[in-house]
């Protein structure tokens, strides 16, 4: 169990330098969306999907993550940004 701590731990840091560049190659973030949405489990593939939907569509929906601190909100928020960021 530890290892696969430290393997989430390394996961949620990958290409955070990506999101926060200025200028974003949209070939980078399709890379960084594919690796980390792999690794979803069904209900953060739901969220995904259900928040990209809302984005894509402009429904204005608002959406509340809840988890207890391990379970990999913010790897969630990442890869939703690296996604709309690749859209733009």
């Amino acid at each position: 169990m530890l290892d696969i701590g430290f393997k989430l731990k390394h996961i949620f840091n990958w290409g955070l330098e990506s999101l926060q560049a200025e200028q974003y190659n949209v070939n980078e973030m399709a890379t960084l969306v594919n690796k980390q949405r792999i690794i979803f489990n069904p209900d953060y593939i739901a969220a995904f999907d259900a928040i990209l939907e809302s984005v894509i569509n402009n429904q204005g929906h608002l959406f509340f993550i809840y988890a207890a601190s391990i379970y990999g909100k913010i790897f969630l928020c990442n890869t939703i940004a690296a996604e709309v960021k690749k859209r733009d």
